[in-house]
């Protein structure tokens, strides 16, 4: 029965703090990801290598579709509550490792791009949209706004 409970009913539907807690973490996860490909551009720009672009862009589109198909498991989680959220949480990260890892083969594989470059560029891309994410979620949880569910 407590299965039950969390499905999200008008009854137990998600309150105002929650909704204002899905843009920013989507937010945070994407500027992340945006900021560690600028700082991983410079790299390529400072190493003169320009067979690098092929795998820095190929990696940021990985990591981009990886984030963002990470975060539907995470708001379906943060509107059912705490315990939700948490399972949501599992649930992305599992999403973002398999996309990251088969979006990054396939890059390679099937785009012919660097295979070293694309997947070492895939890896700061990676911890920074796992460490906004959970900053981000940490947060909500520590300021005890979701704490009532």
């Amino acid at each position: 029965m407590d299965r039950l409970a969390a499905i999200p009913t008008p009854e137990n539907a998600a309150t105002g703090a929650e909704m204002r807690l899905l843009l920013p973490v989507a937010m945070r996860v994407v500027a992340a990801v945006l900021l560690a490909a600028a700082a991983t551009a410079l790299l390529v720009v400072f190493a003169r290598q320009p067979g690098w672009w092929r795998g820095w862009i190929a990696a940021l589109v990985v990591s981009l579709a990886a984030a963002l198909l990470s975060l539907g498991p995470v708001a379906a989680g943060i509107l059912v509550g705490v315990q939700g959220m948490a399972y949501g949480y599992l649930a992305g990260a599992f999403i973002r490792v398999l996309v990251s890892i088969g979006g990054g083969v396939a890059a390679v594989w099937i785009f012919h791009t660097p295979p070293a470059p694309t997947l070492l560029f895939m890896v700061p891309l990676f911890f920074a949209q796992l460490l906004a994410e959970s900053i981000s979620l940490m947060r909500a949880l520590n300021s005890r706004k979701l704490m009532s569910r």
